[in-house]
């Protein structure tokens, strides 16, 4: 799902804020729990030594992008609550 569209400096009324904030919530949840399991498969021992280097790699890109991606979710939800 993509919110780059959404910016929390557009006039919302303040229930339509608090309904993006919610749904950034959620999204913000999903990112959460995945970076958990990326974090996870990363520091196994044997997915490192059994895995191609490309697969690890591609999958410390991907933490390093949900990285970005929660950051940026949890500060567009600081910026609608407020």
């Amino acid at each position: 799902m993509a919110w780059k569209s959404i910016s929390p400096w557009v006039p919302l009324g303040e229930e339509k804020a608090q309904n993006v904030a919610r749904k950034l919530e959620k999204e913000l949840e999903k990112v959460r729990a995945q970076l958990v399991k990326t974090a996870e498969r990363l520091s196994s021992e044997e997915f490192l030594r059994r895995a191609p280097s490309e697969v690890v790699e591609k999958q410390r890109t991907v933490q390093a992008e949900m990285v970005f991606q929660a950051d940026r979710l949890s500060r567009l939800v600081k910026a609608l609550r407020n």
